[in-house]
């Protein structure tokens, strides 16, 4: 299982600073953070959730969620569970705030006492030691690709924290950036990768290709 010192140790050999002389555990650490964000944009952890309905209307707040990014997909299952499930389509809105989901339909599902609203839905991955995550989904296949992002944000880190710094070495900041602009190249292409093993296509709008993103 992968785990933040286990990711720490390869990214700092990646770095050329085993003994951490020049990048901190807390930079590390908000490099590593900053590259799981960037694996959760190609690659996020599928997750379900099954609500069972107590009132009609067209509104239910799902609770229980485990760090959603987006829906996937929204089923009803009859009463009882007897017949097949049925998705529903183009005809609801939500909204997501921590692990709660309002969910609101306005086509023609209205919500039925004793059906189940069963809800597939992105989350992020998970790296054991980051932030108070206990277990780790980060797929092995992925991890370089961790690593090599991790490596491009601590260079990009350390280039901000000499800037404007007495002492600094003339360039050196710059040659970080560049060190860093290498680094996320690697890291793209091999990020770029990860997104075919997904069986479920992207909501309009979400944020995937360089263009599409904010200072892209």
């Amino acid at each position: 299982m992968q785990t933040i010192e286990s990711i720490k140790i390869r990214v700092k050999q990646m770095l050329n600073d085993e003994e951490g002389a020049r990048y901190s555990d807390l930079m590390l650490e908000n490099a590593i953070r900053q590259a799981m964000g960037r694996l959760d944009d190609h690659l996020p952890l599928m997750r379900k959730l099954e609500h069972l309905i107590t009132s009609e209307g067209r509104e239910v707040t799902l609770t229980g969620l485990l760090n959603p990014l987006f829906l996937i997909q929204v089923d009803v299952l009859p009463s009882g569970g007897n017949g097949p499930s049925r998705e529903v389509k183009n005809g609801y809105e939500y909204s997501l705030q921590g692990s709660t989901c309002l969910l609101e339909f306005n086509g023609s599902y209205m919500l039925k006492v004793g059906e189940t609203l069963r809800v597939t839905y992105a989350a992020q991955q998970l790296l054991s030691g980051l932030d108070g995550a206990v277990e780790s989904t980060l797929p092995e296949s992925a991890a370089a690709a961790v690593e090599s992002s991790a490596v491009s944000f601590a260079y990009m880190l350390r280039a901000a924290s000499l800037s404007g710094v007495y002492g600094t070495k003339a360039g050196e900041s710059a040659q970080l950036a560049e060190q860093s602009k290498v680094w996320k190249e690697l890291a793209e292409a091999a990020l770029s990768k990860l997104r075919s093993y997904q069986p479920f296509e992207y909501p309009d709008g979400f944020a995937l290709d360089q263009w599409d993103r904010p200072g892209g």
